[in-house]
C-alpha cells in the first residue's frame, strides 16, 4: 500500500527522454487507483493494468514511456513482465515494485532492466526519486 502520497513534485519541462504516459500493473486495485490518481494530477497520462498480459497488450494499443509494475501479479511474474518489454519495446521505463519481503525480487528487477524499485509501503519521496531516476535525472 502506498502512504499518504499527495503530490508528486512537478515535472521537469518536456524534452526527448520525457515520460508522458505511465502504464501502472498492479492487481490491487486501491494501489492502481491511488497511483493513477497522484499520476494524474501531477501530469502524466495514466493507463492501467491488473495483468501482465493485458499489460503487454495495452502497449502494443498505446505505446508508454514507463511502467510501473508489481512483481507479483496475475498470469505472469514482474520479471517475465520486465523480460518481455525489454524484447518488444526496449525503450520503455520500468519501476518495479513489491513488499518488503520481496527485495530479492527487486535486486533481479534491478539487473534485468528496471531503472528503479519500490518497497511498499512507500511515500511520495519515494515515488518522486523513482521517477526523477526514470527521467535520468539521478543514478539509480
Amino acid at each position: 500500500m502506498v502512504q499518504q502520497m499527495g503530490d508528486v513534485e512537478p515535472r521537469p519541462a518536456v524534452e526527448a527522454s520525457a515520460i508522458q504516459c505511465v502504464l501502472i500493473v498492479s492487481g490491487d486495485l486501491q494501489l492502481q487507483q491511488l497511483l493513477a490518481a497522484t499520476l494524474t494530477r501531477t501530469g502524466y497520462r495514466v493507463l492501467t493494468a491488473d495483468t501482465g498480459r493485458i499489460a503487454l497488450a495495452q502497449i502494443v494499443r498505446q505505446p508508454v514511456d514507463l511502467v510501473v509494475t508489481e512483481m507479483v501479479i496475475r498470469d505472469m511474474d514482474g520479471l517475465t513482465l520486465i523480460e518481455k518489454l525489454r524484447e518488444s519495446t526496449p525503450g520503455t521505463r520500468v519501476i518495479a515494485m513489491s513488499g518488503a519481503n520481496n527485495k530479492r525480487l527487486l535486486t533481479v528487477a534491478e539487473a534485468i532492466g528496471a531503472r528503479a524499485t519500490l518497497v511498499k509501503p512507500f511515500n511520495r519521496d519515494a515515488l518522486s526519486a523513482a521517477l526523477a531516476r526514470c527521467q535520468g535525472e539521478m543514478p539509480s
